[in-house]
């Protein structure tokens, strides 16, 4: 056969097929009781947790079962800036500016009497409802 041409080159060795997916997912024996070892270990750790969560306080609350705190909060009309100030019932953000302007041109507030006669639109109703949230009253207040 000296006229036919050889599809292999003389030189090249052959080379055994590459392995299957299913080959290279298989596990030897070693390999096998490895990963059993693991799953089981996993498992075990996974019951004992939830066994030692039982025995927890509950961490989740049920909102509308929970008893409410109020909260409090405390503005000091002396030191305030306008946006604080609007935190307030009632003051908006052009009394919480007129508050500030007049605190600047004319000094600290002595007591709710100055502030409700200084600042406009502040009446007996709006100062009950802000009593609750205001410090920094001088001590005395002088009228």
């Amino acid at each position: 056969m000296a006229g036919v041409p050889n599809d292999k080159p003389p030189s090249a060795a052959t080379s055994p097929p590459a392995p299957s997916l299913v080959e290279l997912l298989t596990l030897s024996s070693v390999g096998q009781a490895f990963l059993t070892g693991c799953v089981g270990l996993g498992l075990i750790v996974m019951a004992v947790w939830a066994v030692w969560r039982q025995t927890q306080p509950a961490g989740v609350v049920d909102l509308d079962q929970r008893p409410s705190r109020p909260l409090r909060l405390l503005v000091d009309v002396n030191q305030a800036d306008w946006a604080e100030l609007t935190l307030l019932p009632e003051i908006g953000p052009k009394t919480a500016r007129a508050i500030v302007t007049e605190r600047t041109e004319r000094g600290r507030f002595r007591g709710p009497a100055d502030f409700d006669r200084r600042i406009k639109g502040i009446g007996p109703k709006t100062m009950t409802k802000l009593l609750p949230y205001v410090t920094g009253w001088e001590e005395t207040e002088k009228n």
